[in-house]
């Protein structure tokens, strides 16, 4: 079983601060024993099942949210047979109704350009997909910021509208890559970034 901890802001801070292990000098997240202890006592633990890796090839700043019951991930970046990097537009989930989860592919080719270190957030019935960096339809060239706003016309995630496009005559925020996207008081916000 792999421990892993889940962190919420003040959590580890004031367990480091009062947890130190006077005997061998090391503070108490540097002990797994005790990172194990903070997790099962505050936060969870995380089976890892390696029998059964997911479909999906590796790939990093993804976009990740819970919606609808599933997990979701969606979009980043992943090296080609050449080692080129290649942006995607991927939509998978997670269905964990039945044991072991499911992956499924929903979409392969989403209609909004390739990115990855974008925002996303499930709010209103809808996931959300915000700015980011993007590249071409193709998945490959030159990479850029981006401030367009998605959601999901659909529950599972097969249908995409564009919310909002900025042009020359509309601007919401500016463009930008790992923001902090959430929902909160009834609202989507994007911070940062």
């Amino acid at each position: 079983q792999i421990c892993a901890i889940v962190q919420i802001l003040g959590l580890l801070a004031s367990t480091s601060a009062q947890s130190s292990n006077s005997s061998t000098g090391t503070s108490a997240l540097t002990d797994p024993d005790t990172i194990c202890q903070v997790a099962n006592d505050h936060v969870m633990y995380w089976n890892i099942d390696a029998s059964s890796p997911p479909p999906w090839y590796y790939r990093g700043a993804v976009g990740s949210v819970s919606h609808a019951g599933k997990l979701w991930i969606m979009g980043g970046r992943t090296p080609d047979v050449n080692g080129t990097l290649r942006y995607l537009s991927e939509v998978w989930n997670l269905d964990t109704s039945t044991s072991p989860g499911v992956w499924s592919l929903v979409t392969v080719k989403a209609p909004w350009t390739p990115r990855y270190a974008f925002g996303i957030v499930s709010f209103g019935g809808r996931i959300w997909v915000l700015g980011g960096i993007a590249v071409s339809q193709t998945g490959y060239g030159t990479a850029k910021l981006n401030n367009e706003v998605w959601s999901s016309a659909s529950t599972d995630g097969s249908q995409w509208q564009a919310a909002l496009i900025p042009n020359a005559n509309t601007t919401i925020w500016s463009p930008r890559q790992s923001a902090i996207s959430l929902s909160f008081a009834g609202r989507l916000w994007v911070i940062g970034g």
